[in-house]
């Protein structure tokens, strides 16, 4: 769930300013209710660049039993990927690193099943996690309906076969990974 998808529903077009502290409060209940509703894994999307206080306040409030780096091929990006395994490796932070999936890694147009177009670069998430060490979980290409369901608030893998494979590769090794870390 995107929180910024929840307060749009709820709030219209009024702006609102959310410190840390309301932030995180608001994300904790989130979490208590779906733990207690019998979820077992949660997907926690949006600690992008992983260096504010939200982030770190978050890690600290709520028990991680791992960490999915999601980062797209290019370098810039990559930069991210490194911060963010280096904060979860940390001696005070200590959470697993699940592994890295790398995001709109190629696009491919309908009429042109067989070609791929690395718009954002090559395999640069993929480098960095051999380099340090942490699996690759998958890749997902760039597929329009992706971003539609994101507009809309509708899981694409619900409604979408082609995309429904991608995520269910990366799904199936994270739990697997989370297996293997006990």
């Amino acid at each position: 769930m995107d929180v910024r998808f929840f307060i749009a529903r709820r709030l219209s077009n009024k702006s609102r300013v959310v410190t840390a502290a309301v932030a995180v409060s608001f994300l904790v209940v989130i979490i208590a209710v779906a733990v207690s509703s019998g979820f077992r894994y949660e997907i926690r999307r949006g600690l992008s660049e992983m260096t504010g206080d939200i982030h770190l306040t978050m890690i600290s409030e709520i028990k991680m039993d791992g960490a999915v780096i999601v980062s797209t091929p290019q370098q810039v990006a990559v930069a991210d990927v490194v911060r963010g395994v280096e904060m979860f490796r940390h001696e005070q932070v200590n959470v697993p690193v699940l592994g890295v999936v790398e995001n709109m890694a190629w696009f491919t147009p309908k009429e042109l099943p067989n070609n791929k177009y690395y718009i954002f670069g090559q395999g640069g998430a993929e480098r960095y996690a051999a380099e340090a060490g942490v699996p690759v979980l998958g890749h997902i290409p760039l597929i329009q309906s992706i971003m539609e369901g994101g507009e809309c608030g509708t899981p694409t893998v619900a409604t979408d076969s082609e995309v429904e494979k991608y995520y269910r590769e990366v799904a199936q090794k994270i739990v697997e990974n989370c297996v293997k870390q006990g």
